[in-house]
């Protein structure tokens, strides 16, 4: 839902002000992708 959304999306911008590995941020894009996709179907 909504609420996971904002979880995902914290966590990837948090990845991304840290700079982290290409694959951690990849791998957190991929998660709030899908838990959008999830909430829209």
């Amino acid at each position: 839902g909504f609420a996971e959304i904002s979880v995902r999306a914290s966590e990837l911008e948090t990845l991304l002000i840290e700079q982290a590995e290409g694959g951690d941020v990849r791998a957190a894009l991929d998660a709030l992708i899908g838990e959008i996709e999830r909430t829209l179907a």
